[in-house]
């Protein structure tokens, strides 16, 4: 109920914005209970009850108060550091992963508060913090969290942290250290995306099985999203195009973006639409890839075209309720229309203000 309120007020203040271009905010500070100005992470659990990361202790906010965690000299149930970094995913179990400064993962039950923390037992790594991790729980409640040290697994009958790396000894081990998001499928396979191809995890030997690795890292072989079609089609999108999977030869095809310098690409956002089309958002405009034709659109910046996007620095995408996809770039707001095939831009008359800056 409580977020279903704030995302109506949200749109409400939109619609007032829209109106008269004055939109009001509630501030809460020090004064009103938050153990430090500096919010670097929030997160709205389950039950409408807001978790906010400072430099200095977790908050949770139910409307009204708020209540602080911190940690505990000996108390192995506090977290582990008080500078809360990133909080991630809130699980089937009821627990809430959250990523502090020492570079430690931390499991807080909502129901006892109790937490514990992961990762200590890796001297050698680098910690979560060090990327924007990917954390995601598994048909069988395992926790997959990838990070810039390889790929770590949460096995829950076991309470253990396990971490895999690659090996270049070893052909069945993971594709790379440097792993970027993870998937389960339509048929609970766990494929990985890494800096250096495509990992398939199996989990009756433990192991690995890894496409599209090469001798000599490409910027093709960057795997940052996976995403999987009602029909069960299953695409990989890539810093540099679009891998599509072919089940039955158990291989990818490569459909590159229609671009020189591949190697300056940088992969900022992405979407799958209720079209049949997956929308990539660079530092080189947007690519619409068409799934029923396998066809690549580079959509552009044209001064000539007032009809094209705004500018080739695409950040945010967003699919709205109607299906129309948004998306922010360095000058301004942008809509597509399928209809006429055009883009609608929203920004102010003086290109390049700060004000035209649209992300999330």
């Amino acid at each position: 109920m409580k977020r279903l309120i704030f995302l109506t007020v949200f749109f409400q203040s939109l619609f007032l914005f829209a109106q008269n271009g004055k939109v009001q905010f509630t501030n809460y500070t020090i004064d009103n209970g938050l153990s430090q100005s500096v919010v670097r992470a929030v997160y709205v659990d389950k039950n409408g009850i807001a978790w906010i990361g400072t430099d200095d202790g977790l908050n949770s906010f139910d409307g009204y108060e708020f209540e602080v965690y911190k940690t505990k000299y000996n108390d192995p149930f506090s977290i582990s550091d008080n500078r809360i970094r990133l909080i991630w995913l809130e699980d089937s179990k009821n627990n809430l992963w959250i990523i502090t400064s020492d570079g430690l993962l931390n499991k807080l039950n909502l129901k006892s508060k109790l937490c514990e923390n992961y990762g200590s037992e890796f001297p050698d790594s680098v910690g979560f913090i060090q990327l924007k991790t990917s954390i995601k729980e598994a048909h069988n409640s395992d926790i997959w969290i990838t990070s810039l040290s390889g790929l770590y697994k949460y096995k829950r009958t076991e309470n253990k942290l396990i971490r895999y790396s690659h090996d270049p000894q070893n052909s069945a081990s993971i594709a790379d250290n440097v792993s970027w998001t993870s998937f389960q499928d339509s048929k609970n396979n766990i494929w990985v995306g890494t800096n250096n191809g495509i990992s398939l995890y199996f989990p009756e030997k433990d192991e690995f099985k890894n496409y599209l690795s090469l001798d000599t890292a490409s910027v093709s072989n960057v795997v940052a999203h996976f995403i999987e079609t009602q029909n069960n089609d299953f695409y990989a999108v890539a810093r540099a195009g679009i891998y599509k999977y072919n089940s039955q030869a158990d291989k990818f095809e490569y459909f590159p973006f229609p671009v020189i310098h591949q190697e300056r690409i940088r992969l900022i956002d992405f979407i799958f639409d209720n079209r049949g089309n997956i929308w990539v958002a660079t530092n080189f405009g947007l690519f619409q890839f068409i799934i029923q034709s396998n066809e690549i659109i580079h959509q552009k910046y044209d001064p000539k075209n007032p009809n094209s996007i705004s500018d080739d620095i695409t950040l945010d995408l967003h699919l709205d309720d109607f299906g129309a996809v948004w998306f922010g770039t360095l000058n301004g707001l942008n809509e597509y229309n399928y209809e006429t095939k055009n883009f609608t831009s929203y920004f102010q008359e003086v290109k390049g203000d700060f004000s035209n800056i649209i992300t999330r």
